[in-house]
């Protein structure tokens, strides 16, 4: 089958990308495009976006707090997205700062976002179920570093997700959190 091999150096560092036939492989050497203000995600090219909350109301309670439910709620502008046909209906949230990995056996690491709405004419709301995170921001505040947003098809579309920020006050990221103190 059809193979290409590209072979690049950058400040004397050497590094190589092997193409196969049926492989679907992307290269980028900088940002295609300016920030636009949205939370963004997008495939191909590793692009992600990071979210932090203010949980200081809750963390003042240090190991007095169980974490009963916590869901992060997103919102997509769905006429800033570039999405494929096929596209999943999901987006992957990592907890900051770990190398966690989708195929962890352990949701403290990280949660799968679903769409809580699909219609195309109003924008589509992202929800995650981030209890066992939070539980862990809670219990050790120091090791709070949010979550860091990835899109499922990081290494087969180029598809490309734009959430509101918290400068849009309506549509902007929400935590919702039940908890009980001990």
């Amino acid at each position: 089958p059809p193979s290409l091999k590209i072979l690049y150096s950058k400040n004397g560092v050497r590094d190589s990308i092997d193409l196969n036939s049926g492989s679907g492989s992307f290269l980028a050497t900088k940002i295609p495009f300016l920030p636009s203000g949205f939370i963004e995600t997008q495939a191909g090219i590793s692009i992600r976006s990071k979210i932090n909350f203010n949980l200081k109301p809750i963390s003042d309670s240090i190991n007095r707090a169980i974490v009963n439910n916590a869901t992060m709620e997103l919102t997509l502008n769905n006429a800033a997205s570039q999405l494929g046909a096929g596209t999943p209906d999901s987006v992957l949230a990592l907890i900051g700062g770990s190398d966690a990995r989708p195929d962890s056996a352990s949701t403290a690491y990280f949660a799968f976002g679903y769409r809580k709405t699909a219609s195309q004419t109003i924008d589509t709301v992202y929800t995650f179920s981030v209890t066992s995170m939070v539980q862990q921001w809670i219990s050790n505040p120091s090791m709070y570093q949010g979550v860091v947003l990835r899109s499922l098809t990081d290494e087969s579309s180029v598809d490309k997700l734009s959430f509101y920020s918290s400068k849009d006050l309506t549509r902007a990221p929400r935590l919702l959190i039940t908890y009980t103190k001990k």
